[in-house]
């Protein structure tokens, strides 16, 4: 019997009797001679599904999901502020635009690559912070002064975290509620 489990979350197990699709939080479907034709169009538009997800990872590129048309693959950065930048192609046609975040280009070529650099945000500086630094973070709830980075573990994965020498706070140093943070010590060399 061979098993396969689409990106989608659906599984396909191989039965003497047919193929039996089960969806997350639905009852098995288990063919019958009128469920053939359906459930291997499901299987193969999974698969290709997956297959193309997997390509899309190995080439480096992002896949716009409102409109799978078009990818998005990222580029150096533009100098001068050092912008990022990203060639949107529309994969039919092999159109493309080159454009950097911020711009003001129109249609769904901009679009793109404005859902691209919403569901990728710019790393912040305090991300790659390192063990033994000292952090000035500044949070909603008021800043954490001179914390320290250490690595912990947190649902048994080692994570980096600020803690905070007096009140023993921890909190990951890539968490979203961060605001703003300032490497204390050692002292950056430009």
């Amino acid at each position: 019997m061979n098993d396969f489990t689409a990106s989608t979350g659906h599984t396909f197990s191989e039965r003497t009797a047919g193929v039996q699709v089960t969806a997350p939080g639905v009852h098995p479907l288990v063919n019958a001679k009128s469920q053939v034709g359906a459930a291997f169009k499901e299987y193969a538009d999974h698969v290709r599904s997956t297959a193309r997800a997997e390509e899309d990872a190995r080439l480096g590129r992002w896949r716009w999901p409102e409109n799978p048309d078009y990818v998005v693959y990222q580029r150096d950065a533009y100098p001068p502020e050092n912008a990022r930048r990203v060639r949107v192609i529309l994969e039919p046609t092999g159109d493309f635009v080159d454009t950097v975040e911020g711009s003001t280009i129109d249609g769904p070529f901009k679009d793109a690559a404005r859902a691209y650099f919403d569901a990728h945000p710019d790393p912040k500086p305090w991300y790659d912070a390192g063990p033994a630094e000292v952090w000035d973070v500044d949070l909603p709830s008021g800043g954490m002064r001179a914390v320290t980075v250490y690595s912990a573990r947190h649902e048994d994965e080692p994570v980096t975290v600020f803690r905070d020498a007096h009140t023993q706070v921890e909190i990951e140093t890539d968490d979203p509620t961060i605001r703003d943070a300032r490497r204390i010590y050692p002292e950056r060399t430009v």
